[in-house]
């Protein structure tokens, strides 16, 4: 247990070194460059991208973590039973998190094949903007779930127990240090959305209730 410890803390500054290398920096640059050069003509009134640019360099990751960590303690009392349902699926075996992702990555697909279809039309171009909002849901749920079931698989290994917050603050910091990093960082992504949308879909919205089309078929009876 000891050894899982070292290696949890070793994972946390690593993280957050991490973080400090690559979002930062990142975050600075961005601010610097598109705020304060060429056309002429900025994006934001000058007083505002200037307060922007004099903002350390750690409030941009800081910032993100903690609105995810807010959401995550949110979703943990309103829908205890399906994160406990979404973490146990997540963490059954690799092969199950295999076929999840990539579940999730085809429903993915399916949604932007959705949008650039409904998009063509004036008629159903509401339904680009709806189906981004809810891909934009339902992979943050899922990807709140994953970070919860990664934290708390290395805690348990390390003590025997896990907090559910200290568990999706740990997985929440690895995850968010993981899609950040350069080049392999698109890599990260890409299964944090399928793993987190597949997860979703899978479990039926945490619910475990099986998709039967019968039920359409039947009557009710009064």
């Amino acid at each position: 247990m000891t050894r899982w410890r070292v290696l949890i803390v070793a994972l946390i500054l690593l993280a957050i070194l991490s973080l400090f290398l690559f979002v930062g920096q990142a975050w600075r640059d961005s601010l610097s460059s598109g705020f304060r050069h060429d056309t002429g003509q900025s994006p934001l009134p000058s007083a505002v991208s200037d307060s922007l640019a004099e903002l350390p360099i750690w409030l941009s990751p800081l910032a993100t973590f903690a609105t995810l960590l807010l959401f995550g303690v949110a979703n943990f009392y309103l829908f205890p039973a399906r994160v406990r349902i979404l973490q146990a699926a997540l963490t059954v075996s690799w092969m199950r998190s295999f076929h999840i992702t990539l579940t999730g990555l085809a429903f993915s697909l399916l949604f932007v094949l959705t949008a650039i279809s409904a998009s063509l039309s004036r008629a159903t171009f509401p339904l680009t903007v709806l189906a981004a909002l809810v891909v934009f849901v339902l992979v943050l749920w899922g990807y709140l779930a994953l970070a919860y079931a990664l934290g708390r698989s290395l805690l348990r290994k390390a003590d025997g127990s896990a907090s559910p917050l200290a568990a999706l603050a740990l997985g929440l910091l690895l995850l968010h240090a993981l899609i950040h990093l350069p080049f392999a960082g698109i890599a990260f992504a890409l299964l944090s959305i399928g793993a987190g949308l597949g997860v979703v879909i899978t479990t039926r919205f945490g619910s475990m209730q099986p998709w039967d089309l019968n039920l359409l078929l039947e009557d009710k009876k009064e």
